[in-house]
């Protein structure tokens, strides 16, 4: 069961007294309280009788500089004035004042001051409006002693009023907010109470207007929002779906909008902060929400991975709460973030600097540091292990310094991990040694079974198995498999993105092994865990076609699927979709028969030419996309040898240079396209 509102909003933000929110009213500008200060009455018995907001009559007594000895003078003797017209005005007076003391700690004064709002909200003497306000202070009362049956009873028979709107809003939502008695209602009976409880604050997120002045809920109110709104988009938080992140966004804008009701320059430094931290909050929402836009709703510090527009919104959110609290680390690394998402890492070096150097003892903002100098172009490794040893032994900071040795950005993005492999086969041999080293280190202590909290095992075992892959060597080979596996066990949780990946590189290494079943189903299981990273299917494709000859009739079916072109990506990654489509098309042909095989060598034709259309002008491309044309260029020139069109010039398609010939034929090569059994020698496979 969840915690109870109150209790949540108490471990999210500092509470604060009512002295100090009042405070805030009077030395944040309220200049009309500033001018009472010197008019101050002296008490008078005489000053009981009159009604409330009278010039001649007594201040607001929820102002600040009205001392304790002066409440007391008028709780006791407003409540014992000789009985004459405009009595009920001195008994609620007292009440007045019995509250304000009882609010300060006093439980007797609480019950003195709910017995005297009763006489006054039941008298045939009162006045109407004067009924309203005691029955409204009442329920303030019953709900300060915990009797929030009484308190919403009460409130039920306040008549609706436009100068009290505010304050029987903020009543009502306060009843539930204190509330924290009822821990055993359901969550979703929660989540209602919440909403009608942030339903309305919202009146909060807006400056006042037509209301009478009221000193209690002027600043408690817009406080209040802020709280509630920033706890439940905190708690909107999670599962990290896009609606969720929408849902968080929003009431962070709603906390922000009363944020901006309390001027900074009258608050305590405890006020400050809360505040800015709220800001804070929205900064990250709106990071995470700028993450779903390109398929990252993780979105963490990371490297440009969001586009500078999307990144205007939480930028300016940062920058609003380090313009509060110039000493807020979060601030600070929340700038830092976006420079990074940016791609700007000078800047976010200062940033996270900034964030270490006032919260010098936090892990997070060294961590962030290592990642920003890992990221630099070249990147500052020594800088980098510098600070990952100064985060000290939090989970995972090993499995992050092995990364940093291998040149892999942490926390590892979709981008990262698309070219994973080519990080780790490119690493400096000087790196690889203490890579392992950390890896070894990370995992030595590793549990049996893995839990939720598993992610920097898992990523380690795939990390050492990955560089043992490409050490080579049937030692490394085998040991590189268990390792693998061993990171392929990882699927719960937020663990399994990398069991996903364990099964894709396992994959990979049993296809080099030669044995067909385990790179098969190695290759599905990945594609079952993350079906939307299109490299998945591809090895799931690619793996059937290269052992097609050893496989049951219901795995090559299957590589219809797998091998369709459903890309929807980069010029790239739709001229590789085409590429698979052409191989599956060209490797049916050895099982296809008459008029099927014939057909299917006209299909790997149309796939293979489309996919050169696909990649553009080749005089534009880099040299991934050279590589690619070579390969597509091969497929199309050995299946139009096979279909007795190699004579046949105007169809050709010239594969390249002789680095791209020798990749494209490497490559077919490894996939059993060629020779007998592949192309161009096509004659013997004639069916």
């Amino acid at each position: 069961m969840r915690k109870s509102l109150a209790a949540g909003l108490r471990a999210g933000i500092v509470p604060l007294i009512a002295g100090v929110l009042i405070a805030v009213g009077v030395s944040a500008g309220d200049t009309s309280a500033q001018d009472n200060r010197a008019r101050t009455p002296a008490y008078n018995q005489r000053l009981c009788y009159n009604p409330l907001g009278t010039r001649n009559g007594f201040p607001d007594l929820d102002r600040t500089d009205i001392s304790r000895e002066y409440l007391q003078a008028v709780a006791s003797g407003c409540a014992g004035v000789p009985q004459r017209t405009g009595m009920q005005n001195a008994q609620f007076h007292a009440g007045q004042a019995n509250r304000i003391i009882g609010e300060a700690g006093s439980p007797t004064a609480l019950a003195a001051a709910a017995n005297l709002f009763l006489q006054v909200s039941t008298s045939n003497y009162a006045s109407s409006a004067l009924q309203n306000i005691a029955r409204l202070e009442l329920a303030r009362v019953y709900r300060l002693q915990r009797n929030f049956a009484e308190a919403e009873r009460v409130l039920r028979t306040v008549t609706d009023q436009s100068d009290l709107g505010r304050a029987v809003a903020f009543e009502r939502a306060m009843v539930v907010v204190s509330n924290d008695t009822t821990s055993g209602i359901s969550d979703d009976a929660r989540r209602v109470a919440e909403a009608g409880a942030l339903t309305q604050l919202s009146i909060f997120a807006q400056p006042e207007s037509g209301d009478r002045p009221n000193l209690y809920v002027r600043y408690r109110g817009p406080q209040e929002l802020a709280r509630l709104a920033s706890s439940v988009g905190r708690g909107a938080m999670e599962p990290p779906t896009l609606a969720n992140t929408q849902g968080a966004v929003e009431k962070f804008l709603l906390a922000a909008s009363a944020v901006e009701l309390l001027p900074p320059g009258g608050m305590t430094v405890d006020d400050i902060r809360n505040n800015a931290r709220i800001l804070v909050d929205l900064g990250r929402a709106q990071l995470r929400l700028a993450g779903h836009g390109v398929g990252e709703p993780d979105f963490q510090c990371r490297p440009g991975i969001v586009s500078a527009d999307q990144l205007a919104m939480p930028y300016a959110s940062f920058q609003r709460a380090t313009n509060r609290d110039q000493n807020l680390a979060e601030g600070h690394w929340g700038l830092g973030c976006v420079h990074m998402a940016r791609g700007e890492t000078r800047q976010a070096v200062d940033e996270f600097n900034r964030a270490k150097a006032l919260a010098p003892n936090d892990p997070q903002y060294h961590l962030a540091l290592a990642r920003a100098y890992v990221s630099a172009n070249p990147p500052q490794l020594d800088s980098a292990i510098a600070s990952y040893n100064l985060a000290g032994n939090v989970q995972g900071v090993h499995v992050e310094i092995a990364a940093a040795y291998l040149g892999i950005t942490y926390p590892i993005s979709e981008r990262e991990a698309r070219n994973l492999g080519d990080k780790v086969r490119t690493a400096s041999q000087a790196n690889i040694g203490p890579a392992l080293d950390h890896l070894n280190t990370a995992l030595s202590s590793s549990r049996d079974y893995p839990t939720a909290q598993d992610t920097p095992n898992a990523l380690a075992y795939l990390l050492r198995g990955m560089v043992q892959a490409h050490q080579g060597g049937a030692q490394n080979l085998e040991t590189a498999q268990r390792n693998l596996a061993a990171a392929a066990f990882y699927d719960r949780y937020e663990a399994q993105s990398w069991a996903a990946e364990a099964n894709y590189q396992l994959s990979l290494l049993e296809q080099d092994r030669g044995r067909a079943g385990d790179a098969v189903a190695a290759a599905d299981l990945a594609v079952q865990r993350a079906a939307s990273r299109t490299w998945y299917r591809t090895q799931a494709c690619l793996v059937r076609v290269r052992f097609w000859t050893s496989l049951r009739e219901g795995q090559r079916a299957s590589a219809r699927d797998y091998c369709a072109v459903q890309s929807k990506g980069t010029p790239y990654e739709n001229a590789e979709a085409y590429l698979n489509q052409g191989l599956y098309q060209l490797r049916s042909t050895f099982s296809a028969r008459g008029g099927d095989q014939s057909r299917a060598w006209a299909a790997a034709v149309e796939a293979f030419r489309t996919g050169v259309s696909v990649l553009g002008d080749p005089r534009r491309l880099d040299g991934n996309g050279r590589t690619l044309r070579a390969k597509l260029a091969r497929g199309n020139n050995d299946a139009l040898a096979c279909q007795g069109n190699a004579g046949v010039t105007s169809l050709l398609i010239d594969v390249g240079g002789a680095e791209d010939i020798a990749n494209a034929t490497t490559f077919f090569n490894s996939y059993g396209l060629a020779d007998r059994f592949g192309t161009p020698v096509c004659s013997a496979r004639r069916n």
